[in-house]
């Protein structure tokens, strides 16, 4: 409970700690989280969603570190494959919607970004 109460701190720190704890634990014992009932998989999930724990500007991370939003995702996945068939399949699809548009909205901002560029001059090319 208290690892998916931290997923929500506002402190980058201190999501990324839920986050990795809720992934370990995911790999080690998914089964056992998945008997915790559907709870276990839909509040990191919503936390996926949001786009993620609180993080510091990806730039600052150092190097070989995951986001924190991808060691969620990780965490989800192990907990997705542990559930039953028809759910698991359900669940699959589910982050696979969420992760598409988490991909689109960042390939839109880098489009921004690259507009903004070309207008201001800073374009390099």
């Amino acid at each position: 409970e208290i690892t998916y109460k931290a997923l929500d701190s506002p402190r980058p720190a201190t999501a990324r700690g839920a986050a990795v704890a809720f992934m370990k634990i995911s790999e080690k014992c998914a089964p056992y989280i998945v008997a915790l009932g559907s709870d276990a998989f839909a509040r990191p999930l919503a936390v996926f969603r949001q786009g993620g724990p609180a993080s510091v500007p990806l730039r600052l991370l150092r190097h070989g570190r995951e986001s924190p939003n991808l060691v969620v995702l990780r965490g989800l996945l192990s907990v997705a494959s542990s559930l039953p068939p028809g759910q698991s399949d359900e669940a699959f699809h589910t982050l696979s919607l969420s992760l598409c548009s988490s991909l689109t909205q960042g390939v839109g901002i880098l489009d921004s970004l690259l507009e903004a560029s070309k207008r201001g001059g800073g374009g390099g090319g």
